[in-house]
């Protein structure tokens, strides 16, 4: 294996950063996933995040095996101070024109390096490589693929889909060294991933690779497993909100619709009625710019996808809000099921007359038995 001079002499390329923490089970099985790699023109800088179990130790372990080309760091006295500022001290020791960030509980395949290396010779312009990673549970048997689709058309249609899944998957991003500052953006986020994804999608140059390299490994430790679907909605409305505060979608009538739609959602499931009337004003000032205004293709369907995730009767309040003659056109690219189940449950909160006028869309869209044995008991 190299030492340091040899590294040096070979042209090192890469810096692997890998924050670590709480991970003895699976880091081992990281660590021997770099030691195999047949390109080996990278260095590793792994950070432990203070872990109570002994992953900082198997990190030291493994120094003399890498022959130089690791670096173990931790945080002043061991303390645990989260992922993202973890990944930044690692970000503190990228010297080499290229960077990718490795969770010390994922695997990668033999060429990931050398494949990389090489989309980026074959595409010289590109600054941000992503692409599919197969799911592995904690036996590192397969599960599914997941994630990564080559993203087409205009940013802006990018940024429309960015708010029902993030199209680029974090862990097999692959960056030039200039991409630090933007992954240094809001650093106190839970999501900040997903944040840095919408800036690089719009500011640099992203290409799509093809091949699965990374094996994302999928266990109770898992960011998404652990949380239940509230805190997930919470972690993805922060990013949201942030979004909304340094105006990242002002640039784009449609994508900055939808965000506006999503936080009047969010507004709404906690009765905000002042923030509601502004987040309102705002959509109807943004749908005025576009060619067709409310009945704008599409626009709508992914803006009742994006504010279910924050409240869960987003389809019947937003129809209840809409004029009489958008909601007749609306409520019909709403499954009728969905209007009906969210209603029964959101009718005590609603006024007299938003539950009047959607009873009169339901029954716009024919009068059945649903409609005509429950409408006068839910306008008492």
């Amino acid at each position: 294996m190299c030492d340091a001079v040899q590294l040096e002499n070979a042209g090192c390329r890469v810096t692997v950063c890998m924050p670590a923490y709480n991970h003895e089970r699976y880091i081992g099985r990281a660590l021997d996933g770099l030691l195999a790699q047949t390109d080996t023109r990278f260095k590793v800088v792994a950070c432990d995040d203070g872990s109570r179990d002994n992953t900082y130790e198997i990190l030291q372990a493994y120094e003399l095996k890498f022959g130089g080309r690791l670096t173990v760091l931790t945080h002043p006295c061991r303390v645990n101070r989260g992922a993202y500022r973890t990944v930044d001290v690692c970000l503190d020791h990228v010297d080499t024109p290229f960077f990718v960030v490795h969770a010390s509980d994922d695997f990668w395949e033999p060429d990931a390096v050398g494949y990389w290396l090489g989309q980026m010779a074959t595409y010289p312009d590109t600054d941000v490589l992503y692409g599919r990673a197969r799911v592995v549970d904690p036996e590192n048997r397969f599960l599914e693929r997941f994630h990564g689709e080559e993203e087409t058309g205009d940013t802006g249609e990018i940024m429309e889909r960015f708010f029902e899944a993030c199209p680029a998957f974090e862990p097999t991003m692959f960056y030039r060294r200039d991409c630090i500052p933007i992954l240094r953006m809001e650093g106190d986020l839970a999501y900040g991933d997903l944040y840095h994804n919408a800036i690089l999608l719009q500011k640099k140059r992203v290409r799509f690779y093809p091949r699965e390299v990374v094996n994302y490994r999928w266990h109770e430790g898992s960011s998404w497993q652990s949380i239940g679907r509230e805190l997930f909605g919470d972690r993805r409305l922060q990013v949201l909100e942030r979004f909304y505060l340094h105006g990242t979608m002002k640039e784009f009538p449609r994508a900055q619709f939808i965000l506006l739609i999503s936080l009047w959602a969010a507004a709404s499931s906690k009765r905000d009625k002042l923030r509601m009337s502004q987040l309102w004003t705002e959509a109807q000032a943004v749908q005025r710019q576009l060619p067709h205004g409310w009945a704008t293709e599409g626009l709508w369907e992914k803006a009742f996808r994006s504010a279910y995730i924050y409240n869960p009767h987003a389809h019947v309040e937003l129809l209840a809000e809409l004029p009489w003659r958008v909601g007749k056109t609306m409520i019909r690219r709403v499954p009728r099921h969905f209007v009906e189940g969210q209603y029964v449950s959101w009718r005590e909160r609603a006024s007299r007359r938003q539950r009047f006028h959607i009873l009169r869309l339901l029954a716009g869209l024919g009068l059945n038995n649903f409609t005509l044995k429950n409408g006068l008991a839910w306008l008492r």
